[in-house]
This record gives C-alpha cells, structure tokens and sequence, in this order.
C-alpha cells in the first residue's frame, strides 16, 4: 500500500488539498492542509517501502504454488537478515534503527 500510495503521491497531495478547500471552517482547513506530506516525509516513505522491499522478497522465495519450497526458508532469512542488518548500521536509514534492530532480533528468534 505505501508502495502504491509513493507512486501515486501528486495525486494524494491533490486529495488532502481538496478535503481542506471542501472545509468551511479556516482553522480545520489549515489543520487538514499540514497532512500534506512534505518532499522529506515523502522521501521517509520510499526508503521504508525499500526496506519492506526485503521482507517481501524473503517471504516470496519460499512461497510457492508448485510445491514444497520450505527449503528456501533459512536462505530467505538470511538474507534478511543481512539486508536489513546492514541497513541498521547506515546513517541514512537512523530514522528507522530501533525497528530495524528488533526486526533483526526476531529474525535471529526464527532462525534459532
């Protein structure tokens, strides 16, 4: 969904724009025209979705419709776990450092 939503952000930008102009009352509308997300929030949301981007891979390469595919569990999560352990110790990923942490650590409770 945040994938789609960063894709299509001109046109959500749009949307919140005219729910403020739909509002009659001048301090509601300013209160809804600060839910624009700014160029930075936005570039906060692709850098996040980058980072679902591996989770998503991981749980993709052992799913499967054609047979067993449990063996590519372990090298899913491994990956994983490399990804995102690196991307922890990246200072342009500080904001999302205690997530990415505790994603880490419950990657190693899996593996374990």
């Amino acid at each position: 969904m945040l994938d789609h939503a960063e894709k299509k952000k001109a046109y959500i930008n749009t949307f919140v724009y005219e729910v403020g102009l739909c509002e009659g009352n001048l301090a509601k509308r300013k209160k809804i025209d600060k839910l624009r997300l700014s160029t930075a929030e936005w570039d906060c949301v692709k850098l996040f979705t980058s980072l679902l981007a591996h989770a998503d891979n991981a749980q993709q390469s052992f799913s499967s419709d054609r047979g067993p595919s449990l063996q590519q569990a372990l090298p899913a999560l491994e990956a994983l776990h490399k990804a995102w352990s690196s991307r922890s110790a990246n200072p342009r990923y500080k904001a999302f450092h205690i997530a990415l942490n505790a994603a880490v650590e419950k990657i190693k409770q899996y593996y374990d």
